[in-house]
């Protein structure tokens, strides 16, 4: 006879060994000291500039969305990442975005002093703007040409 097997439960859950996170204030609630500073800082600049946005917990991190999701949080164990879904089409100074696929770019921050507040709210500003124009960037696509793409030596 066969047995129903329990759902496992989310990687994210086993590896906290907690529930599964509800709300952005509860994935931020669980850092604290310069974490927390700097999650809520973040938070504070994407939702200024881009006050239309929802935030809500997607694949295990907080993500803010208007026409697809645009940017996310993620705290590893040295930095707190903020990425960009269209990362590659916005325009930074040279080096300030990390990342190499055709789509997605991130900024690596070790503390609230290294946030750049109005480049932040710029490039959220443009990742709202790219979304509003293109649609949902987790949607199809076809594929951009490199002579489409834009590029900075800011």
């Amino acid at each position: 006879m066969l047995m129903a097997m329990p759902r496992a439960k989310t990687t994210a859950a086993v590896a906290a060994n907690e529930r599964p996170l509800s709300s952005v204030d509860d994935y931020i609630a669980r850092f604290d000291g310069w974490r927390r500073q700097v999650l809520m800082q973040l938070r504070e600049l994407i939702e200024s500039a881009a006050p239309q946005s929802t935030a809500a917990m997607k694949w295990s991190q907080p993500v803010w969305d208007d026409h697809g999701p645009f940017c996310f949080l993620r705290v590893n164990a040295n930095h707190i990442t903020l990425g960009f879904w269209r990362g590659a089409d916005l325009l930074a100074p040279r080096g300030f975005l990390e990342g190499e696929g055709d789509r997605m770019r991130h900024i690596k921050l070790t503390g609230p002093d290294l946030i750049r507040k109005k480049l932040v709210q710029e490039l959220v500003r443009a990742a709202v703007k790219l979304n509003r124009a293109e649609g949902s960037p987790t949607a199809p696509r076809s594929k951009i040409p490199d002579s489409k793409r834009k590029s900075s030596g800011r």
